[in-house]
């Protein structure tokens, strides 16, 4: 008997779906998924903890090499490229070279003599090194994301992807307190001669654990293959199916496996995410738009424009730990509510605009202690909350963005996505704010009228998103797999109408043995 499914309806996807689900979490242990968020936790935690670092105004200050890059600008245009790998070649295969691309040249950047040593060679060492990281840090956060999100175990499919964002925020933690100690350890000449070496260097121990332990990681879009199949098998009716694909040894379901998987993935994933997915592109980078605008207005331009009214630089300081070590609070929070129930799309929408009612609350209060006539606890307490309540912003992009594209354009439409929203509206937040306090007539309240235009942009996209793609605002509703097949026909001689077949055939020699893997499901 031959049964033949085709890409179908809600029921089927609910029913073959979750069979799917079950199937990667059954894959792998406890322990095995622990360590593979470790594994991914400590890179995402190395980018981020690079940046903080290299963004340092008390190393900027030292002009070690006469100008020292914040972060690689060009790395929001090989986040496209990496994403591209990742649906091409393997998540599995994009992680490990971003984690050497990353910490190798971090370490290297510790070594570099200082410009007094060796003059230009300085700068371009530097900015050699930093090119090499943009690759990494290119396709590290948004394919950790997904690579989480795809293995996550029933229940926990919003804590999976948002840990990764958690760890996003401790390695901001780690390079504000790492710099922090350093410069309360050093005297300013052991600081300008060694002392600011020690951050870059620590790295290669981080680096060196998350290597060893990615070495060890599946390649989830394989096990995504190989559940398909047992899930059309154990959908099939009579049970043959079922029966053929339980009676394969472990070398026969890796072969099914991998011919699967070959043919879910696009010859040219990019293309086929412009092709296929464009709304859901559109959709994800404009309901990004509110946390990118917020986070970047926080942490950039507040804090340079204290310390431009005179607030000394380690009171800046202790201000971002306090206010980081909040969002990294709403971060957790949010993975805690999705996995319960919450809607995402419509909390996304809600926070969006009442996170603008306390961008303006922030304007009142940093006004009232420019004018002398309130205190800086007043900002400090303001910060603190609008970047715990900014923290939950980023962590329902994950849910949002790893749900609204398939397996074989997920990295892709995810990095190229947050990488638009990041460097368009992120990037030019600490521009757009000054340019609209000194031109428009807004004075201090010119980031919350920022915040103001990005936040109805997100919490419209919202709602887009709700009506054109409702399973991503419940994510445990909609399998990652997203196998979404439904029974068409069944007959004796095998015979298959529509696009998508599975033939499984029992007897021929060896009882339940699978004779064939479905023709490739693709639209394309």
């Amino acid at each position: 008997m031959s049964v033949a499914y085709q890409k179908g309806g809600s029921g089927a996807r609910q029913a073959g779906g979750m069979a799917t689900q079950h199937s990667l979490s059954a894959a792998m242990t406890k322990r095995q998924h622990a360590l593979v968020i470790l594994a991914l936790g400590l890179g995402t935690l190395m980018e981020w903890y690079d940046f903080q670092v290299g963004a340092s105004s008390t190393l900027q200050a030292l002009h070690l090499w006469k100008r020292v890059p914040k972060k690689p600008a060009h790395c929001r245009l090989e986040r496209p490229l990496a994403g591209h790998v990742g649906d091409l070649i393997g998540r599995r295969v994009s992680l490990l070279v971003s984690i050497l691309c990353m910490a190798v040249p971090t370490v290297l950047i510790g070594c570099i003599p200082s410009y007094e040593t060796i003059g230009v060679a300085a700068p371009v060492l530097l900015g050699v090194l930093r090119v090499i990281q943009g690759l990494a840090i290119g396709g590290e956060y948004g394919t950790a994301v997904v690579y989480a999100a795809e293995l996550a175990p029933p229940g926990w499919e919003g804590r999976h992807s948002t840990f990764i964002v958690a760890f996003c925020q401790a390695g901001l933690l780690a390079g504000e307190l790492a710099v922090l100690l350093v410069v309360a350890a050093c005297t300013p000449a052991q600081l300008a001669v060694w002392g600011w070496r020690i951050p870059f260097l620590i790295v290669i121990f981080s680096g060196s654990l998350a290597l060893i332990l990615r070495l060890n990681m599946p390649e989830p879009l394989l096990l995504i293959a190989k559940a398909r199949l047992e899930a059309e098998a154990a959908a099939a009716p009579g049970g043959a199916a079922e029966a053929g694909w339980k009676a394969l040894n472990d070398e026969e379901k890796a072969a099914a496996a991998q011919a699967e998987l070959d043919k879910m993935r696009h010859r040219v994933p990019l293309l086929a995410l412009i092709k296929h997915h464009a709304l859901a592109l559109a959709l994800f980078v404009l309901v990004a738009c509110y946390a990118q605008a917020s986070v970047y207005t926080i942490t950039t331009w507040l804090a340079k424009h204290l310390r431009d009214e005179g607030v000394p630089n380690l009171t800046t300081q202790v201000m971002s730990i306090t206010a980081l070590t909040a969002k990294l609070g709403g971060v957790l929070l949010c993975g805690w509510l999705a996995d319960k129930g919450m809607g995402v799309c419509i909390a996304g929408a809600a926070n969006a605009l009442i996170g603008v009612g306390l961008n303006f609350g922030l304007g009142k209060v940093v006004a009232d202690y420019v004018k002398g006539s309130g205190a800086l606890v007043g900002a400090w307490l303001m910060q603190v909350l609008l970047l715990g309540w900014t923290g939950f912003a980023l962590a329902l992009l994950p849910t949002v963005g790893v749900n609204i594209f398939s397996p074989d354009v997920r990295a892709s439409g995810y990095n190229i996505g947050y990488s638009i929203t990041s460097g368009i509206v992120g990037g030019l937040s600490p521009l757009a704010v000054t340019s609209i306090m000194a031109n428009h007539g807004a004075g201090i309240y010119g980031a919350a009228f920022w915040t103001l235009a990005a936040g109805c942009v997100s919490a419209f996209a919202y709602l887009v998103t709700l009506w054109r793609f409702p399973a991503c605002s419940h994510p445990h509703l909609r399998p990652l797999c997203q196998t979404e097949l439904c029974v068409v026909s069944v007959s004796k001689r095998g015979a298959v109408d529509g696009p998508a077949t599975l033939a499984l055939t029992a007897g021929d020699g060896k009882q339940g043995q699978l004779k064939a893997v479905r023709e490739a499901s693709r639209d394309d």
